[in-house]
């Protein structure tokens, strides 16, 4: 499968960073271009570049081109298979691209990372990498950041076999590679979209004839390798055997030149799989194990299961089966390798480890093999009984668990109840401030003939503030009654409250509350909180606002409630607040329900109150 590639451009570069007379950000661009050049057939060169710019970029405090050379650093490290020294290159290029917001680099570096951790047989890692790399390289509409994003995502598809996004995602980089004028993406992209048509269709030998025509005019030896595999990978599959092994030793004798050990590992692990397609075992076990000896560089699970495979047939089609059995037992551990995935990993190894009894016990005897296969099927009952009482067991205590917390919880609750309305129903408030406020009404009636000013003024303390009370009494009523735990009934309480309110100052005002039926419910403190911060708000904007226009909205989400009062008035300087007791309270409110309030004063242009609570709390 072909993978990726770099662009061309003129070797002068190097001459305009020479030239000490030019501006440094020309400099460093220059020595970044002739760097990225050089990475297509000498990666160390390219390395070694690319720290010379590092060291400059720095020196010149440029960001941008710190982050570059850390992109091709990286890319040098990884075509030399030392993969953790090229991922800590890339995520700090990452890292500095993301901080001066340079997307089309970030991207460029995700998406090497991505093939990093692809070459490794992380596909699930490389496929999140990926993208990210394709959002960022839309975002910086960046065409050639679009063309390797696109590439890698249909490589990823590829190896899947998700056959139709693969081919989307190739076109599409073909698409971006003419727009960015790269010959060497181009050369990729053809090339892969050949790979998707079966190997006896003319189309697919005409796209790998044009990939290798572009790869060639542009002296690209890394590309040309690909290309010259995948033709020989063709002739394997018509049988055509001797020129299977040709183009395979030409792709082999590129990846020699360019020092590439992990194609020249793939190049002799083809040679070698076509000497056993060939019938010439012998042959495919020289070149085989000249694979292997190649990959302890580079390390490449997938090639070693692939391989070991095919010498453990090899060797037992001579008979050799000491090696057959030794191969086998490698085959069957990098197979494990490459799987990822808890319960199912260990199924699978444990089917792994009796598919090797199996294949063992065949090369000895038949009546060995059914053997094999009963202890098969009786390790097989242990491991579906055992995990069933493991199940079971795990399914018992989740259950116990979870009744023993909503007890818990249900206990909490009611403890919470019982100390609020001690706290506020204590020694029959309700009905002394009641007769308080009665006996404030009378009084003040029959004073109306009198000029006793001072008594009339008491009275109308105590009437007023046992009419605040009772207020107060009428909002804990109405949020200890269990039916008021919902929205809707939140929502018609302070749409009424703010009316009243508003109304008396003579204030416009507007509400922006959902109309559509809202059924879901809220805990009582999450609902007392929230409308006891409305309440201050609204009061607050009714008495120091000076506003004539008010607008209150409450939306929400599948996640948040969002409640917001905004007015017209003459703002404040929130540092300058003398008495901060109504604020205080509503970031206080706000911290019991784990919400987030923000307000926002500018004088002359009014106030912004903003709640935001979680609508699962």
């Amino acid at each position: 499968m072909l993978l990726f590639s770099y662009s061309i451009g003129q070797t002068s570069k190097l001459e305009v960073w020479k030239d000490t007379t030019i501006h440094d950000s020309t400099r460093l661009k220059a020595l970044y271009d002739f760097a990225w050049i050089l990475m297509i057939n000498n990666p160390d060169s390219a390395r070694s570049l690319a720290q010379s710019l590092q060291s400059h970029s720095i020196l010149s405090k440029s960001k941008l081109y710190e982050a570059k050379s850390l992109l091709l650093i990286g890319m040098a490290f990884s075509e030399n298979c030392n993969y953790t020294e090229s991922e800590k290159a890339l995520r700090k290029s990452i890292n500095i691209s993301n901080l001066i917001k340079d997307k089309s680099n970030e991207s460029l570096a995700y998406c090497n990372l991505a093939l990093l951790f692809f070459r490794n047989g992380d596909i699930s890692r490389a496929f999140d990498y990926n993208i990210t790399s394709l959002k960022l390289a839309k975002e910086a509409k960046d065409y050639l950041a679009l063309t390797w994003a696109h590439n890698s995502l249909a490589c990823i598809y590829q190896d899947r076999n998700e056959i139709i996004n693969a081919r989307l995602n190739y076109f599409k980089a073909l698409e971006f590679a003419k727009l960015a004028k790269d010959t060497s993406k181009m050369a990729i992209a053809i090339g892969n979209i050949g790979t998707l048509f079966d190997f006896n269709d003319i189309r697919q030998a005409e796209c790998f004839e044009q990939s290798l025509v572009w790869s060639k005019s542009i002296n690209n030896k890394k590309m040309e390798g690909y290309i010259l595999r995948s033709i020989g990978e063709r002739f394997n599959f018509l049988k055509q055997y001797d020129s299977a092994v040709y183009y395979f030793n030409l792709s082999l004798i590129k990846a020699i030149e360019m020092k590439d050990e992990y194609q020249e590992s793939l190049s002799y692990g083809y040679i070698g799989n076509t000497y056993f397609l060939a019938g010439k075992y012998n042959q495919a076990i020289v070149d085989l194990n000249k694979c292997l000896m190649v990959n302890e560089k580079v390390n490449d699970i997938d090639i070693y299961s692939q391989v070991y495979n095919y010498l453990y047939k090899s060797y037992k089609a001579i008979g050799k089966t000491d090696s057959a059995l030794f191969a086998y037992e490698k085959y069957m551990f990098y197979e494990d390798s490459l799987s990822n995935e808890g319960l199912i990993k260990l199924m699978e190894k444990k089917e792994n480890e009796l598919r090797f009894k199996e294949e063992k016990e065949k090369i000895k005897s038949d009546q060995d093999i059914k053997n094999s296969i009963s202890q098969q099927q009786i390790q097989k009952q242990k491991i579906i009984r055992n995990s069933f009482i493991a199940g079971s067991l795990l399914l018992i205590i989740l259950i116990v668990v979870l009744i023993n917390r909503n007890k818990l919880k249900r206990s909490i609750e009611m403890e919470k109840m019982r100390s609020r309305l001690s706290r506020d129903l204590h020694d029959d408030i309700g009905s002394t401030l009641s007769s308080i406020n009665i006996l404030s009404r009378t009084a003040q009636s029959n004073l109306q003939n009198y000029s006793n000013v001072k008594t009339k003024e008491s009275l109308e303390k105590i009437n007023e503030r046992s009419q605040r009370l009772l207020d107060s009494m009428g909002d804990i009523i109405w949020n200890i009654n269990p039916g008021n735990d919902t929205i809707e009934e939140v929502v018609n309480r302070m749409r009424e409250y703010a009316t009243t309110i508003l109304e008396a100052k003579n204030i416009d005002y507007t509400f922006n509350f959902p109309n559509e039926n809202m059924e879901f419910q809220l805990s009582m403190e999450v609902k007392n909180n929230m409308y006891l911060i409305f309440k201050e708000a609204v009061n607050n904007l009714s008495k120091y606002s000076s506003a004539n226009k008010a607008n209150l909205s409450l939306t929400f989400n599948e996640k948040f409630i969002h409640l917001k009062i905004e007015d017209n008035g003459k703002g404040f300087n929130i540092d300058e607040v003398n008495h901060r007791g109504g604020l205080n309270n509503m970031q206080h409110r706000a911290e019991e329900i784990k919400g987030k309030i923000k307000i926002s004063a500018v004088i002359g242009k009014g106030t912004e109150i903003e709640l935001i609570l979680s609508r699962y709390f």
